[in-house]
């Protein structure tokens, strides 16, 4: 695939030597799938849907769009799509088979968020999409872009996959800007290992890593930067509770 942008500053995005590769990063949460849910619902402070609704909300849906929804996990931020979707459809990808088997069953209940009818999985990398050009509508990622091991390339791909005029949201960690905003994320990123080690014995290195990989994400004008060195265009974020977490949208032009 030809790189949609001739010069991008390999200063700012090439990919980061200290970063887990992406069999480690699948491996990880593989072993914290059983107890990722109720950490999430714990770290978060009940926060985390009220989070994704929004995202959906940004979204700005006419509810026929096809959306695809990368890094899934177990897929609430594809169903929070889904029910606003009476005429569309939510195609859910994820690397990581043990997150895929708890949003399958998360789908299959009944009186659920979103009709399985519009809703799929795949099993399938955010860095090879295997999807044709320009195949979505939308296309979104919550809480899984900074674990690409190659995050201009995840973007990328992401752009392909979408059709011309086409939005990207992206819900993602963030580091606030104000010194009352930094102390709270700080705590914040001491207390996720804390809780990974207490509430899963196998999982300390995985929310080590969640937390470091906050801090390594770039902030918001940083990304904002990257989505249209990705070729996208009109970014815009929107920081939720005291910028601790944020909701980037930007489209494709065309």
């Amino acid at each position: 695939m030809n790189a949609i942008v001739a010069n991008p500053d390999e200063r700012l995005w090439a990919p980061d030597p200290d970063r887990k590769t992406s069999r480690d990063v699948r491996e990880m949460f593989a072993r914290v799938s059983a107890r990722y849910d109720l950490l999430n619902r714990i770290i978060s402070l009940g926060l985390d849907d009220r989070w994704r609704r929004r995202a959906a909300d940004l979204a700005e849906l006419s509810g026929s769009e096809r959306v695809l929804d990368v890094a899934t996990g177990t897929g609430d931020l594809a169903l929070a799509f889904g029910s606003r979707l009476p005429r569309g459809r939510v195609v859910a990808i994820d690397f990581c088979a043990p997150m895929l088997g708890l949003a399958r069953a998360k789908m299959a209940r009944p009186n659920g968020p979103a009709s399985t009818e519009r809703l799929s999985l795949a099993a399938a990398d955010a860095l090879h999409l295997p999807f044709r050009d320009a195949a979505f509508d939308v296309v979104t990622a919550g809480f899984g872009v900074r674990n690409f091991e190659d995050l201009a390339a995840g973007l990328r791909e992401m752009h392909r996959v979408l059709r011309p005029r086409g939005r990207i949201v992206i819900l993602e960690s963030s580091n606030p800007e104000t010194p009352a905003r930094r102390l709270l994320t700080g705590v914040y990123m001491r207390l996720v290992p804390a809780l990974g080690r207490a509430l899963s014995r196998s999982g300390t290195d995985a929310y080590r890593y969640l937390a470091e990989s906050m801090k390594r994400f770039p902030d918001r004008a940083a990304f904002e930067r990257l989505l249209v060195s990705s070729g996208f265009e009109s970014p815009r974020s929107v920081p939720l509770t005291m910028g601790i977490v944020t909701v980037t949208v930007a489209r494709k032009p065309g």
